[in-house]
């Protein structure tokens, strides 16, 4: 919530409680829930007063806002996945955060079929998931995909000064193009290839 958005709520609450809101009192509950979404703090704060008279603090709001999140993720089934474990991934993340603000409601993980079921594709990308080898794990454990790691763009002194990390595809909305990251995906992404046909010894 920005602080006009904050201060909205502060209005709400002073309707029931007759609090006085000044411009102090709405810096600060920003700092405390400016992270909360503005519809979900303002049901928060009717239900504050439909069950209780207590006075109401921002702990009261993060509180019911997070437990409302939590109903939505609880009575809301998952997606089938994409086969790709990290689109996968992605989609979870995405919709994880989706259904938790209330923005959508996702079909079940069955394929349709009368059988409730997880897909072939679902169980074949969750298994890629669980048995795939950390990243760092992976490309260590092939010495020319290690050498590579101290080779430009890279120039790590040690292969093992890598720490697994490789910068996302995007950065701020545009393409990351650096060069660094495009050498980390490679030899990430010919590890992993290694791997699936089977993991070195």
């Amino acid at each position: 919530m920005n602080h006009e958005e904050v201060a909205k709520i502060l209005a709400e609450a002073a309707l029931c409680d007759n609090r006085h809101v000044d411009d102090l009192m709405i810096v600060q509950w920003h700092r405390i829930i400016g992270h909360l979404p503005y519809d979900d703090t303002s049901q928060a704060v009717v239900d504050h007063f439909a069950q209780t008279d207590d006075y109401l603090k921002p702990i009261d709001l993060i509180r019911r806002v997070k437990a409302a999140r939590e109903r939505r993720l609880t009575a809301a089934p998952l997606p089938a996945p994409s086969p790709e474990p990290g689109q996968y991934l992605n989609q979870i993340r995405g919709v994880i955060h989706q259904v938790a603000s209330g923005y959508a409601t996702p079909p079940a993980i069955s394929s349709g079929a009368a059988s409730a079921d997880p897909t072939a594709e679902y169980r074949q990308a969750r298994e890629q998931i669980t048995t795939r080898r950390p990243t760092r794990d992976a490309v260590l454990s092939y010495p020319d995909l290690a050498k590579r790691l101290t080779e430009p763009p890279l120039d790590y002194a040690e292969p093992s000064q890598w720490n697994g990390f490789v910068p996302p595809e995007e950065f701020n909305g545009q393409h990351n193009a650096s060069p660094r990251r495009t050498a980390l995906a490679e030899i990430v992404a010919e590890a992993h290839a290694r791997d699936a046909e089977g993991p070195a010894t």
